[in-house]
């Protein structure tokens, strides 16, 4: 039961959060199963004559033909436009899909009434896997057609030959449910672990916050995305004498301390927040929504205090840190600036002594 409900949390968050990714994939499926449906059916009309004796095409079966060419002109165009909108290529899907299930049914039913089903139970089990889409469109759709299916074959075939039809369509859907659980269950482990090798890309080895172009690349996308009214606090770190630590306790006690900044930052700030190394020994953070100097003053102090405690148990020496912030309250922002403030008001704490911190507010 809790595997299930995990799948189900998964499964959610794999919607919501690429859902770009997946309109790109399922308009890339669209174009290329739009060519093998075309392929499929010439071959289908051009061969089965010569394998089933006796055997003409129904008018369903011509029909369908010029249907699928115009999906292949449909997705073709869609495809080489590059549609990036989510919503218009899930209409698409379901136009792909509604199509298909329609002429499918009716070439099952009323074009073949003297004849048993060839393609319900392969087309229920095919579609539902071809595209990323979520269950209560994909089965919707599905179940719909199903009623009609049936529908379709009480009332144009005999009954010997429809319980046999409706038999092997229920059959066919029973399967589709284990083919689409598997299938979205491995595209969902393939999208996690996308994002974990992004996530470890962007990481610092030491530390395990973002590294440099990643802090920085964050930073930016936040002040961007707030166009002229920027609320952040900004905070640049410097640890104290952190070259005499690696001359007297040597460069694993630095790697030590460095890991220790990094856990106490990742701690002491919001995961929502940007924290990352921007040097050897210099950190950034990118408090988000809040300009409270009360808050960063707290902040400062228990960045300082964790500091100090962890350097002391982890190589048996306090170090400390200088801190530069900067506030922004509803302004303008550029990040250069931004950035070149909080330096400045590094150097300013450095130049009052060691283990201090310099709050301004953003003048630019």
């Amino acid at each position: 039961m809790k595997s299930f409900s995990e799948y189900f949390r998964k499964r959610k968050l794999y919607f919501q959060e690429a859902s770009q990714s997946i309109a790109e994939d399922n308009l890339r499926t669209l174009f290329w199963s739009s060519w093998a449906l075309v392929l499929l059916l010439l071959c289908f009309l051009f061969l089965t004559p010569f394998i089933i004796e006796s055997w003409e095409a129904s008018a369903y079966h011509i029909c369908f033909l010029p249907a699928a060419l115009f999906l292949l002109a449909v997705m073709t165009a869609a495809y080489r436009k590059k549609i990036s909108n989510s919503r218009a290529v899930f209409f698409l899907c379901l136009l792909f899909d509604t199509l298909i299930y329609c002429f499918v049914v009716l070439i099952d039913t009323a074009g073949a009434a003297d004849a048993p089903a060839s393609f319900i139970p392969v087309i229920y089990i095919a579609l539902p896997a071809i595209f990323t889409l979520p269950f209560y469109i994909t089965y919707g759709l599905l179940g719909f057609f199903e009623l009609i299916y049936i529908f379709a074959v009480l009332a144009c075939k005999p009954q010997e030959t429809g319980q046999y039809d409706i038999f092997n369509s229920l059959v066919g859907l029973g399967c589709s449910f284990a083919i689409y659980y598997l299938i979205l269950s491995l595209r969902i482990h393939d999208y996690e672990m996308q994002l974990k090798y992004k996530d470890m890309s962007m990481r610092d080895s030491l530390s395990s916050t973002f590294n440099k172009q990643a802090s920085v690349s964050a930073a930016r996308q936040y002040l961007d995305s707030c166009g002229s009214s920027v609320t952040c606090a900004f905070l640049v770190l410097d640890l104290d004498d952190f070259k005499n630590v690696n001359d007297t306790k040597g460069h694993f006690a630095g790697d030590m301390v460095l890991k220790a900044t990094g856990k106490a930052l990742l701690e002491l700030f919001r995961h929502t927040d940007v924290v990352g190394r921007f040097g050897g020994d210099e950190f950034l953070v990118l408090v988000k929504g809040t300009a409270s100097q009360d808050l960063m003053d707290k902040k400062c102090r228990a960045i300082q205090a964790s500091l100090q405690k962890a350097s002391q148990e982890e190589i048996g020496m306090k170090v400390s840190c200088s801190m530069g912030v900067v506030l922004a309250q509803r302004q303008d922002v550029d990040y250069d600036a931004l950035f070149q403030e909080a330096d400045l008001a590094l150097y300013e704490a450095k130049r009052a002594g060691k283990s201090q911190y310099c709050i301004r507010r953003y003048a630019r």
